[in-house]
């Protein structure tokens, strides 16, 4: 999801009060549409890609402008999102998408399709009126029914119980942004992100919808599955983006057969 307000490091980093320390985490200037070239210089030229979800095949597309030879598997439980994808992906060869949930474990679900904004549906109930309630300037304008959510029932998967039924190869490239759904994917991919080499993803610093994953929580598991947190960028008050790198590969010539972009770091405070 992009929110339509985007200040960036709206809140001083060196006034949050969190245990992980967010003054001290790699904080770049950093763009959305630029983020899959921060993570490019790290994958081979012909990566497996795992994209959840893959909203209307936007990024889809542009992973295989990036890389021509990867192999894509997208996940979409949003029958209209799904569709889209299916739409704009006509003609890419090694691209498959599927019309199911991930998260931690298997079977079925409610999901909330949100008419307000179709990227922003989600597993979780709408929170977002008691999440930025805290920020007045949003809050006195935001509806109590934020994202007109109706829900559908789709089925769920985790990426483990997944990638061996199919008998997927190792991922190399991980993108998330499943609207708080985020550390249940990962808690449900422990066997895979031993040889995922980056992983994009978004992260929240409120609940925007009840119970959706938070970024210290994220943080702190990605980091026991041994990866480290290389780039951060965004709103500390609402959302960020984040790229993490495994730490096994760190040692390994880095690629730059394709187009990549390192982003500006910010300067910390005294």
């Amino acid at each position: 999801m992009r929110l339509v307000l985007f200040l960036l490091l709206s809140a001083p980093i060196d006034q949050l009060t969190a245990k992980i320390g967010l003054r001290n985490l790699p904080w770049v200037h950093g763009f959305h549409e630029k983020n899959i070239y921060y993570a490019a210089r790290f994958l081979p030229s012909d990566p497996v890609i795992l994209e959840a979800g893959t909203f209307d095949g936007t990024d889809t597309k542009k992973f295989k402008e990036i890389w021509g030879n990867a192999t894509i598997y997208g996940f979409e439980p949003n029958p209209l999102s799904h569709s889209k994808t299916l739409e704009n992906i006509q003609g890419l060869k090694n691209v498959h998408i599927f019309p199911v949930a991930l998260s931690n474990y298997v079977g079925s679900s409610i999901f909330y399709v949100s008419n307000a904004n179709n990227g922003a549906s989600s597993l979780y109930k709408d929170n977002f009126r008691k999440a930025v309630k805290s920020i007045p300037r949003i809050f006195n304008n935001i509806p109590e029914n934020h994202y007109k959510d109706y829900p559908i029932t789709v089925q769920v998967t985790t990426i483990d119980t997944w990638g061996k039924e199919n008998q997927i190869p190792p991922i190399d490239y991980i993108w998330l942004d499943a609207e708080g759904a985020e550390l249940s994917i990962l808690k449900g991919a422990t066997d895979y992100l031993k040889n995922v080499r980056a992983i994009s993803i978004e992260v929240n610093f409120k609940e925007f919808r009840v119970e959706m994953a938070q970024f210290e929580d994220i943080y702190e598991f990605l980091i026991e599955q041994g990866f480290e947190l290389k780039y951060i960028w965004g709103n500390t008050d609402m959302q960020s983006d984040a790229i993490f790198i495994n730490q096994r590969f760190q040692s390994e010539e880095l690629n730059t057969s394709v187009s990549y972009l390192i982003p500006e770091p910010i300067k910390r405070r005294r």
